[in-house]
């Protein structure tokens, strides 16, 4: 059995990637129901500009919070998918039901990918949420063999946050569990949660935007390490101690990651489980609430900076104004600096051809933004990629030689830099 994983693991070493040249990716937690209409919910999905879906939302015959469909069920919800052209992650209790080793661990999987792997609407594959480090091995080997049998579909894991303790991450510290996920499970993408900032009465609290920001550059760096990219699970549902989050608090949760060169987004949820709080996207009766529109129009400024931010490599990231812990301001070297002691964040990336791009965001969560950059010497021109149209437009020069723009609180926009 060992000589068998170590073939696999040198065998898939020479596959590349299968998120690296997917679109950006859009999803959710907390999926419609399996006693829904696929037909009906997965059109709404498709509507509010997911083009991943992930598990249903509700509990199995054990009372466990996220059910194992069956696999009717499952290629139902596929069927929905291919329809609505909206890929779905699969979960199916067999990926990780055997360890390495039992009878049963190929031929399960082999039955999930002869289930699902040729219908058009599988994207991927679920096997785990916020793993201990103790299942690593374990992961490892069905990720390996998942990726050497059906090379083109999404493995997909989402981590825990850097809050969590030392007991639920399995290791000492969040680098080391981090570190050993990248090393030992080689994933497709890089993915975990983070809602603290948001915590009733504590809002925008300076140790959780601090935890925040560590969490993003910690994740950013193993990222770029490994080549893996990266995926940030948001809040939008109130539950438990979070708030209901407002358009400016989704924005800057989506904009503090793409600043930060993450390719991929996962809302947290999609329906809503209690029926005294309707704060998901969809309610418990799958009804649209305030949340749906605000996604919708998120997601789809997301579906055209796509195309761009998908092909991009994050070079540096940098702030101004009162510095989170843990992150760099910008200096007088930086090629595109914000003239203000406002709360601003940049990230600057490289596209394939060698062209230098910017995404410049107001951290500020609750005001306006008017901002003025300033570039480098070797740059003369300023161009901004229109976020509801894709057209590609140049900022004026002011008199004082820098460029001008105004953000909302939470907002942010993407330049190409000539």
């Amino acid at each position: 059995m060992l000589r068998w994983i170590v073939s696999i693991l040198v065998f898939v070493v020479c596959i590349p990637n299968a998120f690296a040249s997917r679109d950006f990716l859009i999803s959710f937690w907390g999926g419609p129901e399996l006693k829904s209409d696929p037909q009906v919910v997965y059109r709404d999905i498709a509507q509010c500009g997911f083009n991943y879906s992930n598990l249903p939302t509700g509990t199995d015959e054990r009372g466990r919070p996220y059910p194992s469909p069956s696999v009717e069920q499952n290629k139902r919800i596929l069927d929905a998918c291919s329809k609505y052209g909206v890929k779905y992650i699969v979960p199916d209790a067999r990926t990780t039901d055997k360890m390495p080793g039992d009878p049963g661990f190929a031929s399960n999987l082999d039955a999930v990918i002869k289930d699902y792997g040729r219908l058009p609407g599988t994207g991927g594959y679920f096997i785990a949420d916020e793993p201990s480090a103790v299942r690593f091995p374990q992961l490892a080997a069905v990720n390996a063999y998942l990726k050497s049998k059906d090379p083109s579909k999404l493995r997909f894991f989402n981590l825990f946050p850097n809050y969590a303790s030392a007991k639920q991450l399995g290791t000492s510290t969040y680098e080391q569990y981090i570190e050993q996920f990248c090393s030992q499970v080689k994933p497709d993408i890089l993915g975990y949660d983070h809602y603290a900032v948001f915590l009733k009465g504590k809002k925008g609290d300076e140790q959780a935007v601090d935890s925040y920001f560590l969490n993003m550059e910690l994740i950013r760096a193993e990222g770029l390490k490994y080549n893996i990219p990266t995926c940030l699970s948001l809040l939008s549902t109130s539950h438990e101690d979070y708030e209901d989050p407002t358009l400016a608090d989704l924005r800057w949760q989506v904009n503090t990651a793409l600043a930060y060169g993450y390719k991929g987004i996962m809302y947290f949820t999609y329906q809503s489980w209690n029926p005294k709080v309707d704060t998901g996207i969809v309610n418990v009766e799958l009804k649209r609430t305030h949340h749906f529109n605000q996604v919708k129009r998120i997601n789809n400024e997301l579906h055209v900076l796509g195309g761009v931010l998908a092909g991009l490599k994050s070079t540096e990231v940098y702030h101004t104004g009162k510095l989170p812990k843990g992150c760099k301001p910008q200096n007088r070297n930086s090629i595109l600096q914000a003239q203000s002691n406002l709360p601003v964040l940049i990230g600057l990336f490289k596209d394939a051809k060698g062209s230098t791009w910017a995404f410049v965001m107001n951290r500020d969560m609750q005001s306006v933004g008017d901002i003025k950059l300033l570039l480098a010497p070797q740059y003369h021109h300023l161009i901004e990629k229109s976020k509801s149209t894709g057209i590609m437009r140049e900022v004026n020069c002011n008199v004082d030689g820098g460029f001008d723009i105004r953000l909302q609180a939470g907002d942010g926009a993407l330049f190409m830099l000539e």
